[in-house]
């Protein structure tokens, strides 16, 4: 989903002169622009963690034997994701807005947790053993504990 949204904006680089901006930007414009960015990724990209075998929800507080991630429109556990998260952390210095910092420290501390959580329960688990997911496997933890390539989770791999 990432590469597409960045298909997405390459594309609209190259759009006509019906995107172009008419006006210098204000601060208020960027505001404004920021907020929506910072609502999409909320609704995008909420940290939900399901049980693998089954599917049924959990929490971070009460997590299954083999947890996972929930489908959600944009990955959590990417290099695309990690990258979305420096971003976050760099707005955040700008701005001073606690919101991105937050929104990087909640996902990435569920994603600790939850990563904590399976080599707990699979010490011996390797890649061709880790527990699939109903989820997927994209939405496992296992490509952050056993990277393979920067995709699995390159700009922010756990080990």
């Amino acid at each position: 989903m990432a590469r597409v949204l960045i298909a997405l904006l390459v594309s609209l680089v190259g759009a006509p002169a019906t995107f172009a901006q008419t006006a210098p930007p204000t601060e208020q414009s960027i505001r404004e622009v920021m907020d929506r960015a910072y609502g999409y990724l909320l609704s995008a990209t909420p940290l939900q963690p399901i049980n693998g075998d089954t599917g049924a929800a959990a929490t971070l507080d009460n997590m299954p034997k083999n947890v996972a991630l929930a489908k959600t429109t944009m990955p959590l556990n990417t290099y695309e994701s990690g990258v979305v998260y420096s971003g976050a952390l760099r707005v955040a210095q700008a701005t001073g807005d606690p919101r991105y910092l937050t929104y990087v420290k909640d996902r990435l501390t569920g994603l600790a947790r939850m990563a904590a959580h399976m080599k707990t329960n699979y010490p011996t688990a390797t890649f061709d053993t880790y527990p699939s997911s109903v989820s997927g496997s994209l939405n496992t933890m296992k490509r952050m504990l056993f990277p393979q390539s920067l995709d699995d989770s390159g700009a922010m791999s756990l080990r």
